[in-house]
């Protein structure tokens, strides 16, 4: 695997600010689909991500990361439930990211979506373990 393969590192302060407002986002405006709901009827306007990012930072990136971490969060509260105990998803991932889930997911080894081959999860879970161990020991 390249580096031209994985998702580039980010700013872990633009991936908490991200992950704050899409969670605000899905809080307060987005509701489960109608049954009378027309598929492709819906518009669905999200938060401007782009200003919640520093000048200069890989919007796509940050975007993808929250996107994986959102997923990983679900996934972690059913993760008995939907048979995933085998991924040995961290506990860190449960409730609100801490600051040093955020630190550890900025710069985890992430496969770009495209390049993931359908028997490999895109995020090293070793690697995000170690960094959230290594994190949650260091005083920010």
């Amino acid at each position: 695997m390249t580096d031209d393969n994985l998702t580039p590192s980010v700013n872990p302060d633009d991936l908490k600010r991200v992950w704050l407002m899409v969670d605000d986002f899905e809080r307060n405006f987005v509701r489960p689909p109608k049954e009378h709901d027309e598929p492709g009827n819906n518009t669905f306007i999200g938060p401007d991500i782009k200003q919640a990012c520093a000048p200069g930072e890989d919007v796509d990136a940050v975007q993808y990361r929250v996107v994986y971490l959102k997923l990983m969060q679900e996934m972690s509260k059913h993760e008995r439930t939907l048979g995933l105990a085998f991924m040995n998803l961290p506990k860190a991932l449960q409730g609100k990211p801490s600051d040093a889930v955020f630190k550890a997911f900025a710069v985890v080894r992430m496969v770009k979506y495209q390049e993931v081959e359908r028997k490999e999860f895109p995020v090293d879970l070793e690697q995000l373990t170690r960094l959230i161990g290594e994190s949650q020991a260091r005083p920010i």
